[in-house]
């Protein structure tokens, strides 16, 4: 028995001995082919993004200045770049920063989960989409509320005239 197990044993490694090298150089261009769309499209729709908010788009090609300039438009101060190299810090700080990202566009805490967990769909979605307008990089101001997307024939409320109720 302990023979057969032998001679098995060695006919399952025998096969892994060889390795095709035209397989590997197959599979090697397919993954360069897709990682490199995959890159090309993030490069576009974050040149996309920061045209959208009034930023330059060649920013989001340039490294630690396409950071400074994402937090710029996220409303958070430039020293955040040091936020995002401290270990575990990185993380809460990337979470913030996304949840600005997208609600500077008017989009919800949803979609910016999309942008943390699927980047490659929910950017271009971001950088493409119609409705996904730069609303404001600032939260230390009010926002302008007859500026932001949306249906413009929602219905707004009539404040009544006179005084306000006792308690009010």
């Amino acid at each position: 028995m302990a023979l057969l197990f032998a001679q098995f044993q060695n006919q399952n490694l025998e096969q892994f001995d060889t390795l095709d090298p035209d397989a590997l150089l197959g599979i090697l261009v397919i993954y360069f082919s897709v990682m490199g769309v995959l890159i090309l499209l993030m490069i576009i729709s974050t040149w996309k993004i920061y045209t959208k908010a009034g930023k330059p788009g060649w920013a989001s090609i340039v490294p630690f200045y396409q950071t400074i300039v994402l937090l710029d438009i996220c409303g958070r101060p430039w020293w955040w770049l040091f936020l995002l190299m401290i270990p575990f810090v990185n993380i809460i700080a990337y979470l913030i920063t996304m949840f600005d990202l997208a609600r500077n566009f008017g989009k919800g805490g949803g979609f910016a989960i999309g942008l943390i967990f699927l980047p490659f769909i929910f950017y271009p979605i971001l950088a493409f989409s119609s409705d996904a307008q730069f609303i404001n990089g600032d939260f230390n101001t009010p926002l302008n509320l007859d500026s932001l997307p949306g249906d413009s024939q929602s219905p707004t409320i009539q404040m009544p005239k006179g005084k306000w109720p006792a308690g009010l």
